[in-house]
């Protein structure tokens, strides 16, 4: 074990009473090593040391990526669901789906002028009750 935490010997010589063997031996119990904090400002060292947390810093720019991929697979569904609709006939549900994805077409057109003027896109889901999983 790299960090032992506890190590103990039992003798071969004991028996206790009521149990016929005992294996004697050297025995440790023990655990990962904790991550060094010394790389870390001291204001996160000290909310580790007095809250039990642990930040994780994270790239922004990820989460943007992330959202945009969610919104397109988002969209996808919708217009298979579209397609799903005509196909059996559903007149009300298609319409309503046809106005749900020309919602999300205008919204993807706005985020993307806001962030060609610098700002965070938005890229929430417009309220429709045909929002299907």
């Amino acid at each position: 074990m790299s960090q032992p935490l506890i190590e103990f010997e039992v003798p071969k010589s004991i028996t206790p009473p009521g149990l016929k063997t005992i294996v004697g031996g050297k025995y440790a119990l023990g655990g990962q090593p904790r991550e060094s904090t010394r790389d870390q400002p001291r204001g996160v060292r000290f909310m580790q040391y007095s809250l039990g947390l642990r930040p994780y810093y994270v790239d922004a720019s990820k989460g943007e990526l992330y959202k945009r991929k969610n919104f397109e697979r988002d969209l996808r569904s919708l217009t298979y669901y579209l397609k799903q609709a005509k196909k059996k006939g559903m007149s009300r549900r298609a319409t309503e789906l046809e106005s749900l994805i020309t919602q999300w077409k205008v919204q993807d057109k706005f985020a993307k002028a806001v962030k060609a003027q610098g700002g965070s896109p938005n890229y929430g889901e417009p309220k429709s009750r045909y929002y299907e999983k």
